[in-house]
């Protein structure tokens, strides 16, 4: 299990950024007091710190993890303080999260061709979409709901590429056809 999970994770190249995600849309929260954003993200923050630690614990080489955890917080704090410079730290906020997001739906995208060239979504993570799927669908529902911009584009362009993504499944088998 464990080795399927560092597979994963060294495919990914990253195992930052559902943390990344959930951190800058916590921020957003707090600038906004929105209750709701704070505490469904601190549930993903603390979903994310779980699996890391798990991960981190049977990793080989640790060091290579905490490089990049370190990354990560310095990007992650150098966006807080540049917030704070900003004559509206909620918009700054919302642009930095919005435009993660946006990175993270996209970013199964480059899969797309190899699908279709091999006529196979083996190569697709069907997690990874479909959870991406459910919770941009959840977030892009929320943000109608509050007329919220910030929530609304990220997550319907997220919402849109992995309902795209999914069709694959539908289309194309899981196991690889050999092609002549």
């Amino acid at each position: 299990m464990c080795r399927n999970l560092e597979t994963k994770i060294k495919r990914r190249h990253s195992s930052l950024s559902f943390n990344s995600r959930s951190a800058l849309w916590f921020y957003y929260g707090v600038c906004k007091q929105d209750e709701m954003m704070l505490k469904i993200n601190m549930i993903g923050i603390g979903c994310f710190v779980s699996y890391l630690l798990f991960y981190y614990y049977f990793a080989r080489i640790k060091s290579k993890i905490s490089g990049k955890l370190l990354i990560a917080l310095a990007f992650l704090g150098s966006l807080i303080f540049a917030s704070k410079h900003t004559t509206d730290e909620t918009h700054f906020a919302g642009l930095a999260a919005s435009a993660f997001t946006i990175v993270l739906a996209v970013s199964p995208m480059t899969s797309v061709f190899d699908v279709i060239k091999q006529k196979s979504t083996q190569e697709l993570p069907f997690l990874f979409i479909f959870s991406s799927f459910l919770v941009n669908g959840s977030w892009f529902t929320y943000g109608l709901l509050i007329g919220d911009s910030f929530l609304i584009i990220p997550n319907g362009i997220g919402f849109f590429i992995s309902t795209l993504e999914l069709s694959l499944f539908l289309i194309f088998p899981h196991k690889k056809i050999k092609v002549q």
